[in-house]
Formats: C-alpha cells, structure tokens, sequence
C-alpha cells in the first residue's frame, strides 16, 4: 500500500513565504548596486524595505531593476515577475548580476497588481506615509525591444515566487 500528496493551487502561502522570496531579490539588488556603485547599500535596502511592504500586501505584479545610460536608454534590466499560486519551481539563490554595463543611473519601477488598483486614493496614500521611499509615476522610456531577453532564476517558497528575467 502507498500513499502521495500532491501540493495543488489551494494550497496557500505565508508572510514568510513572500519574505523569503523577497530576500532573493533584495540580495540581487544589493549585488547590482554593490556592482555598478551607483547606489549606497543603505538606499538599497531602503529601497526593498518598501518593495516588501508591497509585496506583503500583494501589491506588486512587477520590480524592474534598471541600469540606464547617458541617453537614458536600459541597458540592462532585471526583471522580477511576481507569481502567486505557482508550485514546481526549485527556489534558486540569488546571484547572476555582475555587469560591465556603463550606466549613469540606476532605478527600480514597480507595476502594481489589480488589488493596488482596487484600491481607493485614500487607502493608497495612507499605505504610501509608511513607506521610507518617496514613489512616485515613471515617466521613463521602459521598452527593452532593442535587447536580448533571457530566462535567469526562479525564487519559490509554498506557491508564491518570483521569476528574473535579465534583459541586455
């Protein structure tokens, strides 16, 4: 006699669950900002303390890391897509972003998912007062047309996940 389990799409995820999967991305940003030295380590974290807090409240869809050049051109971008209810994907660890890329500037664009849509100016703005970063509308050129996508890493824990996408 034998038995399984099958993890299936009713399971659900946690708070760690999405912190845990943050974590790798905030360890890929540090790395990015540590290697172009176009951010102080302290801003990064600033930074993904509050792409947490959206992540925490489902939020997000989307976190670009950006390196642009003088012509304000991407010449390369990270692009974590967030997922929720995935399941067979091996968490990987975070790694992939050493970059002789020579940009001026680096930025993160968040896109927000249809529960931060569905919510009214008020609730967004007091979501907004704890943030330690001040977000505001990208008015960036954010199309990658003009670069070469690839597949990098997956980060999963229970269902929730995040998948790099490197373009360059």
């Amino acid at each position: 006699m034998s038995t399984s389990y099958t993890k299936t799409a009713s399971d659900t995820f946690t708070i760690s669950d999405i912190r845990k999967v943050m974590d790798q991305v905030h360890a890929d940003v540090r790395m990015i900002a540590q290697d172009t030295g176009l951010w102080e380590q302290s801003y990064a974290d600033k930074v993904m303390s509050d792409v947490i807090r959206f992540a925490e409240k489902h939020y997000l869809d989307v976190v670009q890391v950006r390196l642009v050049g003088a012509n304000g051109k991407n010449l390369r971008v990270y692009r974590f897509e967030i997922c929720e209810g995935i399941y067979g994907w091996e968490g990987a660890r975070a790694g992939g972003n050493l970059s002789s890329v020579a940009a001026t500037r680096l930025t993160v664009t968040l896109t927000y998912s249809d529960t931060w849509q569905s919510l009214t100016a008020t609730q967004q703005a007091t979501f907004r007062t704890a943030l330690q970063i001040d977000w505001v509308d990208c008015t960036d050129d954010l199309s990658v047309d003009h670069l070469t996508e690839r597949s990098d890493r997956r980060y999963a824990s229970n269902g929730y996940g995040a998948e790099k996408k490197v373009y360059e």
